[in-house]
């Protein structure tokens, strides 16, 4: 590991450099925008396109959702091991979730005047759960799991499908554990753009949270006011 110090004068242009790139390449930032754009504009289409460019997928819009039988197939195959590690894991971030959350409040400093706080958990959350050789089950338990502790009736998740177009059993179940029960087979992007902006057969949510590359910040951040948003987690 090369070490800097900023206390030397040669150590001093490279962090300045390092201090000074930009938080995502502008060609990034261009191809996002017409990734979203294009789905905003086409939607399911622009879905099943982009799935067959980046995925090699060949799939009609009724296939993007995640079917009952997928989950019970999924918890089917996870062995006991790994169910009880993930509710054990589950049980542990949603009591810490619950204990963090901010209470109503009312306060009435004289007769006939109220005031306080009032909070109201959102209708609909997008989880995106970023795709790879092994199950991120602790980004689902750290979104979905989180939401539901937080009262959010309905949680959705967009998550790129493996190759053969079917989805890791440990997600799966991590996902029916955490309350999800509204999967969708796209990454990228453009399932933030069909998260934000729906299309023929996805609502929009109210927010959208979870990590992701530097295509997916940089379309977290384009839909941003269309949609909440946590945060850009990178690039």
């Amino acid at each position: 590991m090369k070490i800097l110090n900023c206390a030397e004068a040669k150590d001093r242009e490279q962090l300045l450099a390092l201090y000074n790139r930009p938080d995502c390449p502008k060609e990034i930032e261009s191809a996002a925008a017409a990734i979203v754009e294009e789905v905003r504009r086409d939607g399911d289409a622009a879905v099943c396109r982009f799935l067959k460019k980046f995925d090699s997928l060949d799939l009609t819009p009724a296939d993007l959702r995640v079917t009952e039988s997928e989950f019970e197939t999924a918890e089917k195959t996870l062995d006991k091991t790994a169910k009880d590690a993930i509710h054990l894991a589950l049980d542990h971030i949603q009591d810490f979730a619950r204990s963090q959350m901010p209470h109503t409040r009312k306060y009435s400093p004289r007769e006939g005047v109220v005031l306080g706080e009032q909070f109201t958990p959102m209708e609909r959350v997008g989880c995106y759960i970023p795709g790879g050789t092994a199950p991120l089950v602790s980004t689902v338990l750290h979104t979905a799991g989180i939401a539901a502790a937080a009262g959010v009736k309905e949680i959705v998740a967009a998550t790129p499908p493996k190759k053969d177009g079917t989805m890791h059993a440990a997600t799966l179940y991590a996902m029916h554990a955490a309350g999800i029960r509204e999967v969708y087979r796209m990454g990228g992007a453009y399932a933030i753009a069909a998260l934000a902006y729906g299309t023929q057969t996805i609502r929009k949510v109210d927010k959208i949270v979870g990590p992701g590359n530097a295509y997916v910040a940089a379309a977290k951040k384009l839909v941003y006011g269309q949609t909440a948003i946590d945060m850009v987690a990178g690039p």
